[in-house]
């Protein structure tokens, strides 16, 4: 079938689905009008959460349904003092012809970064999410709903006004939510951290479905007034591999905390938790990704490295496994450099890092037919810089600023679809990850913070092409100019296998690079290298005008390189 006649039908097609939701939503609007609630203004300029292609009106950065329905919903409104956003000829009005435009424009979605944060209190505050956001950071991990707190008592229903007002503020200010659910009430559970073992699964399926209705943005009358931006992923619980309940980072079904009455393990408990919910979530939003609770997946002592086939060999007993897609739609992992040993390659440079945890996981995955597929989340990774009370130390702070540029690269090249950055503001009482310090000095961004925001503007417009083996010691990524794959940019760093902080002092630990002119089509004799630059004494970011390096009459560049990484590209700005 030509080009031509895809477009027509797809053309009829989008006219039949626009009159079908307009007479759906007048038939609605007969019954409820239901105008957007106007709400409270952020004392910080904040960017939208989209990127400006035409039919995302709710800006979270992709133009489906949600963004037709809103559409739709505010052609009937006449309450919306906004209505030039939904005129998207324009013409002075909302009518067919701005529907069809959006509809042209179906599945398009911007070309946003995989990049988020996890966010504690700090999402509260305007400040706090206007932190992420200028970061270039729009995705935000956030322990959100905690059964325990909306539902204390057995028959309490979820006061939602104050989870109504956070998530309005998140949409409105561009950050889309990864919501982890966590935390039993003591009348559900025996441990706040483990399986419900007190009252029937259907309990928590309950609760886990009026989250979904809320949120979800189903549409149907329970749903959050003013919702533009629905929560698409449910992640069941935080590092659910933990195996006591001691000291439990959220969840703990690594072990059998009932032993004594239940001889199945509680990784079996975790597999039929998923199993009740995960066609429950479906049934009220076939668009939800569920994630299988995210693993730390370590050789660690206090979690248990076999969890995940244990709950996966659980799954593949069920009859149904097949037609419920395995019951999860993704898997959520954590990954910090201190623990890359457990699963680098010896076949440097190839997978090393987090290319060598995904490269694990997949192992595991592969295993079971129809899970093998399921997509990577990176839901924690970076890098403690020490401890509370201590002064920041400027080496420390230079090796963050390292690690999370070398970390942007290696999420690209893994293929994972979203990276989250442990954590914005530092929160435990003992150590420090945060990109901004907490307490009076919260409002200082570190070094790497400058880091991300620069290096995913800079990146802009390329896309992640394949790994290069220029030496064992080095780590090296080529990217491609979306607009022009001719040029390309290649991002590479010293690397020899071990945990970016033993190398210290930072420069001591280097190897010349050799660029051969073959990896850059557009070679022109001259080569640009971008790296990262003092812009005062407490800043870093990338340095725009980049030292240029000649080789006329030479086939490769040389320049030493440390464990911080550089880009280089052909020197085509200066022809």
């Amino acid at each position: 079938m030509t080009g031509s006649w895809k477009f027509i039908l797809r053309f009829f097609g989008a006219c039949s689905v626009v009159m079908a939701i307009i007479l759906a939503s007048a038939t609605a609007y007969a019954e409820a009008p239901q105008p957007i609630p106007s709400q409270p203004s952020s004392t910080t300029v904040l960017l939208p959460g989209g990127c400006g292609i035409v039919g995302d009106v709710n800006y979270d950065g992709v133009v489906d349904y949600y963004d037709l329905r809103e559409l739709v919903d505010h052609w009937h409104s006449s309450t919306v003092s906004d209505r030039s956003k939904y005129d998207l000829v324009p013409n002075g009005r909302v009518a067919v012809a701005s529907a069809m435009k959006l509809l042209l424009n179906i599945g398009v979605k911007c070309p946003f970064d995989p990049l988020g944060v996890q966010m504690f209190n700090e999402y509260k505050t305007p400040d706090g999410r206007g932190k992420a956001i200028h970061g270039n950071l729009h995705w935000a991990r956030i322990y959100l709903f905690s059964w325990k707190n909306m539902e204390p008592t057995d028959g309490a229903s979820p006061d939602w006004g104050w989870y109504d007002y956070l998530v309005q503020q998140a949409q409105q200010d561009g950050l889309r939510i990864i919501a982890t659910i966590q935390g039993n009430p003591n009348w559900a559970a025996t441990t706040a951290c483990g399986p419900i073992d007190m009252v029937p699964l259907s309990r928590y399926s309950d609760f886990i479905i009026k989250l979904v209705k809320r949120y979800g943005g189903h549409g149907g009358p329970d749903t959050m007034p003013g919702l533009t931006s629905p929560i698409k992923y449910w992640e069941l619980g935080n590092e659910p591999d933990w195996d006591r309940v001691e000291g439990a980072p959220g969840a703990c079904f690594g072990g059998n905390v009932n032993a004594a009455t239940n001889p199945n393990t509680d990784a079996y408990e975790y597999a039929d938790m998923l199993k009740t919910l995960y066609p429950a979530i479906k049934n009220v939003d076939p668009t939800a990704q569920v994630v299988f609770g995210s693993i730390a997946y370590e050789p660690n002592p206090n979690f248990n490295i076999h969890f995940p086939d244990e709950v996966l060999q659980r799954l593949s007993t069920d009859p149904n496994v097949n037609t419920n897609n395995c019951y999860f739609d993704m898997i959520g992992f954590h990954q910090y450099d201190a623990y890359r040993s457990n699963w680098d390659s010896l076949n440097r440079p190839s997978t090393q890092g987090l290319l060598g945890k995904v490269n694990a996981l997949k192992t595991v995955l592969s295993g079971y037919n129809y899970c093998a597929n399921k997509p990577l989340l990176v839901t924690e990774m970076g890098l403690q810089i020490g401890e509370s009370g201590q002064q920041d130390d400027p080496t420390q702070l230079e090796m963050q600023a390292r690690h999370i540029a070398r970390m942007y690269f290696e999420v690209y090249a893994s293929g994972v679809p979203i990276a989250i950055w442990y954590a914005l503001e530092d929160q435990s009482e003992t150590y420090k990850y945060g990109l901004f310090p907490s307490g009076p000095k919260s409002d200082q961004a570190r070094p790497a913070y400058f880091v991300i925001r620069n290096l995913t503007e800079f990146m802009k417009g390329y896309t992640f092409e394949r790994q290069i083996n220029l030496d064992p010691n080095i780590q090296s990524f080529m990217f491609a100019k979306s607009t022009d794959s001719s040029h390309k940019r290649i991002a590479l760093w010293f690397d020899n296998g071990q945990r970016i902080k033993a190398l210290s002092p930072p420069d001591a630990f280097n190897v010349t690079a050799r660029i051969p002119s073959g990896f850059l089509p557009d070679w022109n004799g001259r080569i640009r290298l971008t790296k990262r630059a003092p812009e005062s004494p407490n800043t870093y970011g990338l340095n725009y005008t980049p030292t240029v390096i000649s080789s006329a009459g030479n086939p490769f560049v040389e320049f030493t390189l440390t464990s911080d990484p550089v880009i280089v590209e052909a020197d085509i700005l200066s022809q």
